[in-house]
This record gives structure tokens, sequence and C-alpha cells, in this order.
């Protein structure tokens, strides 16, 4: 009876010890796939979302949704209301834009990449958007792979389903339902960002030795050259009050190490352009700014482990993260001005860096 006993607790043991590893290995590993669940973020202080990430501007898709991409791994969302994530395509993909109501999101993808109807020299790529609500992915456009790469935060318009990718190309593709409206140009598109209402896109022409900006009017029809020039203009974004702000630079060998943020306002009735720098002083890498227009966040070459916001009123400039990082080109604040997600440089062994993905929640 005594060796049964012995037997019946020895059973006992190995199952609480393997009931006690699988559910450690569960919780472990899950932090590995899609769907997890990640640890809240408190005001001030930095999050880890991902590591090693594609060098990339985070994405915002509505107020709470952060897409990104891990290298080998894909292009994944991030909720931060219920700290999950998961997988929305697969690697090779890169992510364009999301519409402002976070429904769709839209990416190309790289594994497509191909010449383009009849001719050598022009590559091609397929365009995507996937559905957050039914999961359902579409290819609804063929897009010129350069055009699509460089259009910088103006793919998807402000309001309504209006999509820009630049000039087109000879492929095509028949759209599916939903129908979108896609907007072409006859030149290189460069650098676009849409103003607020939509009614018009603000794009950089370069020419003449030096890049100028010009906007599109869609209704009338109509170009507008502007004559604010600068040799370099590295950044282009607009804000809710149609404010168009640039990092321009003028050095021609060096041209990230020494830049400035210029805000314009623009009068599309006199077709005129009003310029003034508001970050003059710093050697700025990566740059955003408040939806709202109220205040940037940059980071500096010369400054590491600090990430700085600057309000509009007097551009003095103030830490809100520190320490953790070497400084990187990516910001992102979202729609809602309530938090910040920043992509750094952070030393894996020896002189070996990977890119890694922070959150941050802004203060009022």
């Amino acid at each position: 009876m005594e060796n049964k006993a012995a037997k019946s607790d020895s059973k006992n043991r190995v199952v609480l010890v393997v009931l006690f590893f699988g559910t450690f290995f569960f919780l472990v590993f899950a932090d590995c796939y899609g769907g997890e669940k990640q640890k809240s973020v408190d005001t001030g202080k930095e999050l880890l979302v991902a590591k090693d990430i594609y060098e990339a501007r985070p994405i915002w898709c509505g107020q709470g949704v952060l897409i990104y991409t891990i290298r080998k791994n894909g292009v994944y969302w991030y909720n931060i209301e219920t700290g999950r994530k998961a997988k929305v395509a697969e690697p090779g993909s890169t992510p364009l834009a999301c519409t402002p109501d976070g429904e769709w999101l839209v990416y190309i993808d790289k594994n497509s990449l191909r010449h383009d109807d009849g001719t050598i020299e022009r590559e091609v790529i397929d365009v995507w958007r996937y559905e957050f609500k039914t999961e359902r992915r579409q290819q609804f456009a063929i897009a010129d792979y350069g055009e699509a790469s460089s259009i910088g935060d103006g793919v998807l318009a402000p309001k309504g389903r209006r999509v820009f990718l630049g000039k087109q190309p000879k492929a095509r593709v028949k759209m599916p339902s939903p129908e979108w409206d896609i907007i072409w140009t006859q030149e290189k598109a460069g650098l676009t960002a849409w103003l607020h209402d939509s009614t018009a896109i603000v794009r950089v022409y370069s020419g003449e030795g030096k890049d100028r900006l010009f906007i599109r009017v869609f209704s009338p029809e109509k170009n507008i050259f502007l004559e604010q020039r600068a040799k370099y203009i590295l950044r282009l974004l607009t804000d809710k009050q149609d404010n168009v702000y640039m990092q321009v630079s003028n050095e021609e060998f060096e041209p990230d190490l020494i830049n400035e943020v210029i805000r314009c306002t623009v009068d599309l009735k006199e077709e005129k352009i009003s310029c003034v720098p508001v970050l003059e002083d710093f050697s700025i890498k990566g740059f955003d700014v408040f939806p709202s227009g109220e205040a940037f966040v940059f980071m500096e070459w010369r400054v590491e482990g600090c990430v700085k916001i600057a309000r509009v009123e007097n551009s003095e400039a103030s830490c809100i993260a520190k320490g953790l990082y070497h400084p990187g080109y990516y910001l992102s604040v979202s729609p809602d001005d309530k938090w910040l997600a920043f992509v750094v440089l952070s030393e894996k062994e020896g002189d070996v860096f990977t890119n890694d993905l922070y959150l941050i929640k802004l203060k009022n």
C-alpha cells in the first residue's frame, strides 16, 4: 500500500511539474507570436514595442493602433488600449499609410517587384490594402516602385478614399470593391503631403539644382508653383491647420547634419506662400509635427539618448524621453497628440545596431 501511495504521489508531482513548465513556456513564447498582450504605458515612461524592426516611420491607424515592420517577420499592428499585436502582412511587405478612420492599411509587396510591361528600365510593384474589421487583403493597384517609395506621408488623403501613387505605369489591375479614387501624375512624384481638407496636395519639385514646392489643386484643377526654395527638402509635412512644414538643408555633402525646420502658410487664392524658421539651432535627425500644429518632436545627431519636444510659440526644446538609445530618424505623433512612437538605434554587440520601436504617452 505504501509503495502504491508513493507511486501515486510521484505521478501527481510529474503532472504538477508538466503543468508548471507548460504554463511557463506558454507565457514566455506568447511574446514571439501575433496576438500577445503587452504591458500598459504610464505617462512619460517608454515602452519597448518591438526590436529589430525595419527602419521606417511608424504608421498610426486611427487613434490607437500602430503599424510597424519586423525584419524577416513581416508587418504587424499593435493596439495601445488592449496591448495586443498581430501580423498583417508577410515579409517583403512595406506599409505606406492608413486611412484616417483606421479601417484600412495600404502596403506594397516587394516580392512582386518586376519590370513594367514592355520596358526594362522601369520597375513596378503590387499595391495592396488590408481591412482590419474583416482581415481581408486585396490587390487594388500597380504602381511604379520608385514613385510609391518616395511619396512619404502623402499616399492617402485625410478625407475620403483618395490615393496618390505618382506616375502611372503601363501595367494595370482591375479595382475591386469598394472602389477608391487613384490620383496619378505625369511627372515624378517626389515628397508629397495633403492639405487637411483634401482639396490639394503639396509636392516637392527638383530642378535647377534646388528643391521647390508646388501645389496641385483639384477643384478647380490647377498647379501653383511656389518660390520657397532650398538645396534639399528632406521632409514634408502638413498639420490640421494646413500649415506646411519642411525640413530643409543647403549643405551639399552632408545635408542631414546641418538642417532646419521651416513652417509655411499657403494662400491658395493669392497663390502665395509665407515661411518662417521654427527650429534653427539644431542638427535634426528625426522630426515630426503634432497634428494640431502646437508642437514638434525631434532627435538630434549630436545628442544621444534624448527625444525633444519644442512648442511652436517659443521653440524652446526639452527632453521627454532620455537615456535609452542612440538617436534615430523616425518619430510619429498620434492623430490625437497623445502618443509618440519613435525608432532608435540600440547597440546589440560591439558596433552592431538594431532599430527598436518605443512608445511614450505624452503629457497634456
